[in-house]
């Protein structure tokens, strides 16, 4: 998941922009649905840490790792929607632009 969150290409127009967010927003869709699963996740490797278990130093590790990817998870989704709102913000800025141009043009008198 962490993979697709961070695809290096930006939609070049503003359909296949809006196309881009829409499918990550998906994405945020799966990571919301597995929330209850890593807290659920963390929660009985916290109970064995409690418990004094023998192998509580993997667990620890294992659950400080859990938790920090999945923050890193979520934090690189927001990141990516903030991008990809302004790509489409620049791509509509772009299409506008050049329609203003085309009828600046054909206002001059040459």
């Amino acid at each position: 998941m962490s993979l697709v969150t961070s695809e290096n290409s930006l939609a070049t127009d503003v359909s296949s922009a809006e196309e881009q967010l829409n499918r990550h927003k998906e994405y945020r869709v799966e990571i919301d649905a597995r929330k209850d699963a890593v807290i659920s996740f963390l929660q009985n490797g916290q109970k064995i840490l409690e418990n004094g278990h023998f192998m509580s130093r993997d667990v620890q590790e294992r659950n400080t790792k859990i938790d920090n990817d999945y923050k890193l998870l979520v934090n690189t989704w927001q990141e990516r929607s903030e991008l990809f709102e302004h790509n489409i913000t620049a791509r509509q800025y772009l299409v506008d632009a050049q329609t203003f141009d085309k009828w600046f043009e054909q206002q001059l008198p040459y």
